[in-house]
């Protein structure tokens, strides 16, 4: 388990090297929040055979008529286990209603595929194979990129996500 160094906490810089030291602990192999107790890492997830094949059902799903799919209730069970699916919005590929309009409806799980998602199922443009994400947030992207059709053979692996260590010089924003 990796722990922050310690501080002198009466500095002018004090939470500047708080941050930077989290920061350092996150890109690395994470570790746990002095402040919160909170497991931090930023974390590495490449497009798998499973998200491709979930991205490629959405789009062949009927839609609303705003065009979006309820995908907790037309999904079949192996799209919902882990629901990884939901990542492929860091690429783009997928936008999820945030708020619906109509207080009478839920708005959860609502999902369609983008202009982009649609062309990368058509091998038309290719992405990054890996984001790398903190706290849902975005924190760069690999250098390498996938198309489509590269994307089977490739299963999650979960070893692989926890050894990933962020390294700022080999990912592009």
């Amino acid at each position: 388990m990796s722990y922050m160094k310690q501080i002198d906490m009466f500095g002018e810089t004090a939470i500047q090297t708080l941050r930077d030291n989290w920061r350092e602990t996150i890109e690395n192999e994470g570790g746990r929040c002095p402040c919160c107790d909170r497991w931090g890492k930023i974390s590495g997830h490449g497009i798998t055979e499973t998200m491709s094949l979930a991205l490629l059902w959405l789009s062949r799903q009927p839609v609303d008529d705003n065009g979006f799919v309820n995908v907790p209730k037309a999904a079949p069970a192996w799209m919902l286990r882990g629901k990884t699916y939901s990542l492929l919005q860091h690429w783009h590929l997928i936008y999820k209603v945030e708020k619906n309009e109509d207080k009478t409806k839920r708005s959860d799980g609502l999902w369609q595929v983008t202009t982009k998602g649609h062309q990368f199922l058509r091998n038309e443009l290719s992405v990054p194979r890996k984001v790398f994400i903190y706290d849902n947030t975005i924190q760069g992207f690999s250098q390498e990129e996938v198309f489509f059709e590269d994307c089977f053979g490739k299963h999650f692996d979960y070893q692989e996500v926890m050894s990933d260590s962020f390294n700022l010089s080999t990912i592009k924003e």
